[in-house]
């Protein structure tokens, strides 16, 4: 799946919204929009206008979760629309996503259904705020039938860096394994890893609200894990009889208190 690389900037407000300039190397458009209403206006037409307009939900996503703050004149950002991308497919927690970086590549997509043969990797994090302490947990099944498992504490001081730390421990473990499908119930590593890491790293690690990433040297130990990798991260909600993750939730609060 292809992407295109774009700019946006605020160089104005009148009364139908804020001004945007959005531009690729061969053209730009401008385009206005409110954050109070949603209205979105395209204001000249061209092939870019064209593809913003085939690729609306993408380009909504951004500008609906701005904060009101973070629309001031002179606001600019680095962006990326996937081509033919099926955004309601990432918005349905259902759907297995994919991080895909075999032969030099970098491709996000969704799945209904993953591959049969596959080792998978089972993770949850625990924080324990009461006693400011945390633990991780993985349990991995490779594909030959053969399983392991492994828990420790963590140095982490939210419960979403735990689920990060857990993912990146069972990535360290299977640092040699090319196809894997990572299961946890942590939307933070899923969208992190196929929809968000991309436009952070275009804006020197800040988010689209222009503040700075959270967690960041975690993050770039994550994403240098999955390269040269097929990884399919299905979610799985928290306490509801899913036996490896609540056996993984167990296992990181036993690690939280050790």
């Amino acid at each position: 799946m292809k992407s295109k690389l774009l700019k946006m900037k605020i160089i104005g407000k009148s009364n139908t919204g804020y001004l945007f300039d959005i531009s690729c190397p061969s053209d730009r458009v401008a385009v206005s929009f409110c954050p109070e209403t949603r209205k979105l206006l395209f204001h000249n037409h061209n092939n870019l206008t064209d593809f913003l307009l085939k690729n609306e939900v993408q380009l909504r996503k951004i500008l609906h979760n701005k904060h009101p703050e973070s629309f001031f004149t002179g606001f600019e950002l680095n962006f990326a629309i996937f081509e033919d991308s099926d955004p309601s497919a990432f918005s349905d927690k259902k759907s297995i996503l994919v991080s895909d970086k075999r032969n030099g590549e970098n491709k996000s997509y969704a799945l209904e259904k993953g591959m049969d043969s596959i080792t998978k990797l089972y993770t949850d994090g625990s924080f324990l705020e009461k006693k400011e302490q945390g633990g991780i947990a993985c349990i991995i099944e490779y594909a030959n039938g053969e399983c392991l498992v492994d828990y420790r504490p963590s140095n982490a001081s939210t419960s979403t860096l735990t689920e990060l730390h857990a993912a990146i421990r069972g990535l360290e473990i299977l640092c040699e394994c090319k196809e894997i499908r990572l299961v946890t119930d942590s939307q933070y590593v899923r969208k992190g890893l196929t929809e968000w890491l991309r436009n952070w790293k275009l804006n020197d690690w800040h988010t689209a609200n222009g503040t700075r990433v959270k967690n960041i040297d975690e993050w770039k130990r994550f994403e240098k894990l999955t390269d040269e990798k097929y990884i399919e991260i299905e979610w799985v909600k928290s306490h509801r009889n899913h036996l490896q993750n609540a056996l993984c939730d167990k296992l990181a609060k036993a690690a939280a208190l050790l």
